[in-house]
């Protein structure tokens, strides 16, 4: 089994960051949030129709464009493009279908192979829990909303994992630095900070 992705609509303009920046003339910004609103049904449609042809691990990001990545044979990476160009077809959608590789495809978080292919599935698992969210979307939105259960979530991965509350709350905490830094600075600047102002691991 390989890794394969597909990288589209590179072209709209998002507010990644939450500038608050609108481009009143470019009729195609939307702000983050629209992306899964506008997307997600395409991506549920792909996400079924390779989960048919026998793909178990596919995941997706909006990065801010859609990438879609997943594992499968040669023959079935095939078959998984061309139900996404049949699916952007059918909706009108006109855009450049990029389709990088690389092993770091799984994960660039990981430090080795097997941490890699970790990381790639703890992603398809990630994708089967936004699946989840989606099917009950009305109903969560009734009762507590998308941002408790996914902080539920949190903790329903930390406690199975003998994590307790304080060190929830240590990781919790962390992430929200990384978090905050991203928005402000680059990249690598970011990343200097929290680990050499904050004394954080990355």
């Amino acid at each position: 089994m390989k890794i394969f992705r597909a990288n589209f609509l590179g072209e709209v303009e998002c507010d990644y960051w939450g500038n608050n920046k609108r481009n009143l003339q470019a009729e195609s910004y939307m702000d983050f949030s629209d992306l899964h609103e506008r997307y997600y049904p395409l991506i549920k449609e792909v996400r079924q129709k390779a989960k048919k042809i026998g793909i178990k691990y596919i995941w997706h990001f909006y990065e801010p464009y859609i990438e879609i990545t997943w594992y499968s044979s040669n023959a079935q990476a095939k078959q998984v493009y061309s139900i996404i160009e049949k699916a952007l077809a059918s909706r009108g959608i006109k855009t450049k279908i990029e389709k990088p590789t690389g092993d770091g495809m799984a994960d660039w978080f990981c430090n080795n192979d097997r941490e890699r292919e970790f990381g790639g599935k703890r992603h398809a698992l990630s994708g089967e829990f936004v699946a989840l969210i989606n099917e009950y979307e009305e109903d969560i939105n009734r009762g507590k909303g998308v941002n408790e259960q996914v902080k539920r979530t949190i903790h329903t991965i930390c406690n199975p994992l003998g994590i307790n509350y304080i060190d929830e709350a240590k990781i919790c905490f962390s992430r929200g630095l990384i978090c905050v830094l991203f928005r402000f600075f680059k990249f690598k600047t970011a990343v200097w900070i929290y680990k050499n102002i904050f004394r954080q691991k990355y």
